[in-house]
């Protein structure tokens, strides 16, 4: 059972993003962790291509969020392991809310 994910460490250079072949990319960090991928999602936002990036990143609280003023978009999911601001979940992932999810 299961899904089956295959995952690759970073290798540098930008060629990632065109070998995605149109598929969507996860990347996944947490703390310091997020700097190289914040490199990625640049590159692919600058491209137009954010499209197929989706970044899950984990933090603490607010206060522990890298690029806290950059990151926002719907590319990006923040999951907060402490102290969640008002609205967001703490230790949970769920997908952002869209108009077609929104009650």
């Amino acid at each position: 059972g299961g899904v089956r994910v295959q995952c690759w460490g970073a290798v540098g250079g930008g060629g990632w993003l065109a070998g995605a072949g149109g598929a969507a990319v996860g990347l996944v960090g947490g703390g310091s962790g997020v700097v190289p991928l914040m490199a990625m999602l640049r590159l692919a936002r600058n491209t137009g291509r954010a499209d197929l990036v989706r970044l899950l990143v984990s933090v603490r609280s607010v206060d522990d969020l890298l690029y806290a003023a950059e990151l926002p978009g719907p590319e990006v999911t923040v999951a907060y392991s402490r102290l969640a601001p008002p609205g967001a979940g703490r230790g949970v992932v769920t997908p952002p809310r869209t108009s077609s999810t929104a009650r």
